[in-house]
């Protein structure tokens, strides 16, 4: 393939990977007025301590299946190959996931409890396991546009 026709595959792909990012980033920036508005100090903390939790979490939930995935995928120029490393990561993301949401879920009045001393805040909790589970699964749809294209 010419230089040029990889230069403009190359454009293409970082604009729309990076329009994503741009678009999230400003509604970050719209939505503030209203985070303020109905958000406490203390009210951002508790977020900011979840977010935290569930970054750790979705670390060890994922087990290093995203890198695993890149790396098998492109092992082998077998479809059925690439197929089966395609299906065994979504499923074991999707367990994965459902497992930590579900344990989240459960347990989110004494995570609750152990974080901010009351069990009140079992809502936001259970909103964060809600959101660890689609960012997991989000994450795996991204991988497979990123290996098809």
């Amino acid at each position: 393939m010419a230089l040029g026709a990889e230069l403009r595959r190359l454009g293409k792909h970082s604009a729309i990977y990076g329009l994503g990012g741009l678009v999230s980033r400003i509604l970050a920036v719209l939505l503030l007025p209203l985070y303020t508005r109905y958000l406490s100090p203390s009210d951002y903390g508790k977020v900011e301590t979840l977010i935290a939790l569930s970054t750790v979490i979705g670390i060890v939930l994922r087990m290093g299946i995203h890198a695993a995935f890149f790396r098998f995928y492109f092992d082998s120029p077998a479809p059925e190959h690439r197929r089966l490393v395609l299906r065994t990561s979504f499923w074991f993301t999707m367990a994965m996931a459902t497992a930590g949401m579900v344990a989240g879920l459960i347990l989110s009045g004494t995570i609750a409890d152990l974080l901010f001393g009351s069990p009140d805040d079992s809502e936001l909790v259970m909103a964060s396991f809600v959101g660890l589970w689609a960012g997991m699964n989000y994450e795996q749809l991204t991988s497979l546009f990123r290996v098809e294209e």
